[in-house]
């Protein structure tokens, strides 16, 4: 497996939730922090209303596809934990 790299980074805002990531994903600092952020991003664009995620309804039984640089990935939100767990599609 070899590491994702992005070659544009985002930083994050304070309330994204932590990254959790599949074992197939090896990501690290500022790619890891831009993978969390385009996934939350993807997310909160699927579920516009705070509430849903916040109770857990349909937000932890659903993934949400989403891109970053030509890499595919899948997002759902873990509202126990507070994280974003992705893997690659």
């Amino acid at each position: 497996m070899s590491q994702i790299a992005f070659h544009s980074h985002v930083i994050g805002r304070n309330d994204n939730p932590w990254l959790t990531t599949g074992r197939d994903i090896d990501i690290a600092g500022r790619d890891a922090d831009t993978l969390r952020a385009h996934a939350a991003d993807a997310i909160l664009a699927a579920f516009p209303c705070p509430t849903l995620l916040s109770r857990g309804a349909i937000a932890t039984r659903r993934w949400i596809d989403f891109s970053v640089e030509g890499h595919a990935f899948q997002a759902r939100f873990r509202p126990r934990d507070y994280s974003v767990e992705v893997r690659l599609k």
